[in-house]
């Protein structure tokens, strides 16, 4: 099934103010939103409860602490995710406990086209 982020909110976890609108710029110039912006894990978390993002993009380390929690909601719901930080990347990061997701890992800072490059990978993402 083919996922189509035009018709879907996308969560932001980003604690940095110029990273978020730099990652919102990019998001909206592939056609993605509406953009749901957060700061905190617990605002993310709280947020979850009641949506179901089409994409998320997350920092693993924000103000309240690491995103693993998050990672792992998004992974149990099949929603595919971009992981943009500047955290070093370990083994096993980028595998999926669930096949069907989609999880990209992107260091900041990286050049537009590969990030632009994940959103297209997350659109042909089978949800």
């Amino acid at each position: 099934m083919h996922v189509d982020l035009e018709e879907g909110e996308v969560l932001l976890l980003e604690d940095q103010a110029l990273i978020a609108i730099y990652v919102e710029e990019l998001l909206e110039q592939e056609g993605c939103g509406p953009i749901v912006t957060v700061t905190s894990c617990a605002d993310a978390l709280a947020w979850l409860v009641d949506h179901h993002p089409r994409l998320a993009v997350i920092e693993t380390r924000v103000q309240d602490g690491d995103s693993t929690e998050i990672a792992e909601i998004l992974t149990q719901r099949r929603i595919p995710f971009i992981v943009h930080t500047s955290r070093t990347k370990e083994a096993g990061d980028t595998d999926p406990d669930v096949p069907q997701v989609v999880r990209l890992w992107l260091s900041k800072p990286c050049p537009p086209e590969d990030f632009l490059d994940a959103i297209r990978a997350c659109r042909t993402a089978v949800a």
